[in-house]
């Protein structure tokens, strides 16, 4: 996302790939669940194997939406063996092995041979997780998971190696009224976004657009000119946010040479 303009937030590609600020690459264990949701009431399916896919998430899942900060949910197995929870009951995408309380918005995860993913935030507890036991979504706190984007495509499998590194991409806040702020500014002059595609980019539910106009008034920077609902300002260019990812360009390029810096020499 262009908004985090600082040297750590920037791919920079010299014939190699070179990331400027980002940390070493550290071990991530592996992955212990894969699971789909056809539809998002369904409760996840677990898989042996799941495709990737750039710019839009795991192949059949609910939550493949191009544009959106929110296709993939990871969870950390220690968490489900601390609190003694069945599987999926985080309605996560993909178990991992490693505790996840250290990885942080903006850094690089190498799944397996192919697949790069992109960490946008922490996903917030919802109160479906007290289906399963009540209170959980209190007690869960951050330990629910965190959010990312696919910046390239391959099969992901059950036992695939994980790498992480820190620093690659602008980080994204974790308050949800920040990364609407944030989000609006990129909006063009004399163009407006949708609301409901603003909550789309933003990655927040589609009924918190009844406060965007608030939360918007509240920046000294007028943003609340930049975003309106279907029926608002009619004359006004739309704005699709089609370019808010653009800075995950060039990674399908030069994804051999990321697996190699991963580790990956044998893949």
């Amino acid at each position: 996302m262009r908004y985090g303009k600082t040297p750590a937030g920037r791919v920079t590609l010299h014939g190699s790939m070179l990331f400027e600020g980002a940390g070493t690459w550290v071990d991530g264990g592996c992955v212990e669940g894969l699971w789909l949701r056809h539809h998002r009431d369904a409760a996840p399916v677990g898989q042996r194997m799941v495709r990737a896919e750039a710019g839009k998430g795991l192949s059949e899942d609910c939550s493949a939406i191009e544009l959106s900060p929110r296709q993939v949910l990871l969870a950390s197995a220690e968490t489900y063996g601390r609190m003694s929870l069945p599987p999926a009951t985080l309605r996560e995408n993909l178990t991992v092995s490693a505790d996840l309380s250290e990885w942080r918005s903006g850094s690089m995860v190498a799944i397996g041979r192919k697949v790069l993913l992109r960490l946008t935030f922490p996903c917030d507890p919802c109160s479906r997780l007290n289906r399963h036991r009540p209170g959980l979504m209190r007690r869960i706190g951050r330990e629910r998971g965190v959010l990312a984007r696919v910046v390239r495509s391959g099969m992901i499998r059950l036992g695939d190696r994980v790498r992480l590194r820190p620093g690659v991409f602008a980080a994204w806040s974790e308050r949800w009224q920040e990364r609407v702020r944030e989000v609006a500014r990129m909006v063009p002059d004399g163009a407006v976004v949708q609301n409901a595609q603003l909550a789309l980019l933003a990655g927040v539910p589609l009924s918190y657009c009844r406060v965007f106009s608030r939360v918007l008034a509240d920046s000294p920077d007028r943003l609340q000119r930049r975003a309106a609902s279907r029926d608002e300002r009619a004359d006004a260019p739309r704005w699709s946010g089609a370019d808010v990812f653009d800075d995950e360009g060039g990674m399908g390029t030069y994804a051999s040479e990321v697996i190699r810096e991963a580790g990956y020499t044998n893949g």
